[in-house]
């Protein structure tokens, strides 16, 4: 095991807090052929609580780390909360009006033993403007009380899009720390504003920026610009099939996926994996420290390698699982890491 992973694994210093702002059920099925119009026969389906607040807790709690959530809870989920009763994070409720949004997934197996996922994801029912004020100033005041707060996933119709920038500054005027995994005009004006981690994909990287970013070079570039322009202290872009990117203004690397070609059980987990290790790096850091201070005396490209061995560990289980330490730790000596 590296000196990083070690640390991230033993040494917390900090709680982490996750928000989930508009959590699903979410509704895996997985089929060996899919025609449109036609009569279908699913193989298996998975039914569990989605959101990427609740995806990054269940990845910490489950290497150990400190860590609750918020949600965002519609009122006719009552036995939403049933589902995670045995998880070993804590979750707090805040109730609002209306039914809770199904997101559904649909795993079709191709010639190559791959799968090929279809989503039909729902928006979730608008909250009245008191109903998202109450949530705001409750939000507002659990940022000032959390010493890492992860700004994740998208938001109930009727929060405001800023709500990710005000609680990173909330949560920074507490000397907390902010990690944003989000997409959309939430994701930028949390940029704007500034954060301390931010952990896009490639669609969202595109949307912040504007720009094609078709290679892995002007990912990097563009990355740097960002943690150079202080709108945040470390980047990592996960790019799907070809790997992910590390950068911290100074210093950037790439790690390609370890084995491509190979069969994949869950196509959506990887992304949540590498959040979930970017929270728990920030959980390490001193009380008395700045993020980026931090982060200037660490090795970055250690933190990429235990990223992509979360995720790749993440990928070849079911959707409805995370996996162990020696999980991830077993992936380390598969992973490579390069400066680009």
């Amino acid at each position: 095991m590296s000196n990083l992973a070690k640390t991230l694994f033993n040494d917390q210093v900090r709680s982490v807090q996750t928000l989930c702002l508009n959590p699903c059920l979410d509704i895996a099925v997985s089929a060996p052929d899919l025609v449109i119009g036609d009569l279908n026969l699913y193989e298996s389906l998975t039914a569990q609580p989605g959101g990427k607040g609740l995806n990054v807790a269940a990845h910490l709690s489950k290497q150990g780390i400190n860590s609750s959530t918020f949600l965002a809870m519609p009122e006719t989920s009552r036995g939403f909360s049933n589902a995670f009763a045995d998880a070993r994070f804590g979750a707090c409720e805040y109730r609002v009006p209306g039914k809770l949004r199904i997101n559904i997934k649909v795993n079709v197996r191709q010639e190559d033993g791959n799968m090929v996922m279809t989503e039909i994801n729902g928006t979730g029912d608008r909250i009245d403007s008191d109903t998202a004020a109450g949530l705001v100033d409750m939000l507002i005041h659990s940022a000032k009380i959390s010493n890492v707060l992860v700004l994740s996933g998208s938001l109930l119709p009727g929060i405001p899009a800023d709500i990710y920038s005000r609680l990173s500054k909330s949560s920074h005027e507490a000397n907390g720390i902010t990690v944003l995994d989000a997409s959309r005009a939430a994701m930028k004006m949390a940029i704007n504003a500034g954060v301390d981690a931010f952990k896009p994909n490639l669609d969202e990287f595109r949307q912040l920026t504007g720009l094609p970013c078709d290679t892995i070079e002007q990912v990097a570039r563009t990355s740097e610009l960002y943690c150079r322009s202080k709108a945040c202290d470390l980047i990592l872009c996960s790019l799907g099939n070809r790997g992910a990117v590390i950068t911290d203004g100074e210093r950037t690397y790439f790690s390609p996926v370890p084995d491509p070609d190979a069969t994949i059980v869950n196509l959506t987990g990887a992304g949540d994996a590498m959040t979930a290790v970017l929270a728990a790096f920030a959980s390490t850091t001193p009380l008395n420290q700045r993020f980026g201070e931090y982060v200037e005396n660490c090795e970055i490209a250690e933190l990429l390698k235990i990223a992509m061995a979360n995720a790749q560990a993440t990928v070849r289980l079911p959707s409805n699982e995370v996996p162990s330490q020696d999980q991830v730790l077993s992936w380390l000596p598969q992973v490579a890491v390069r400066p680009i």
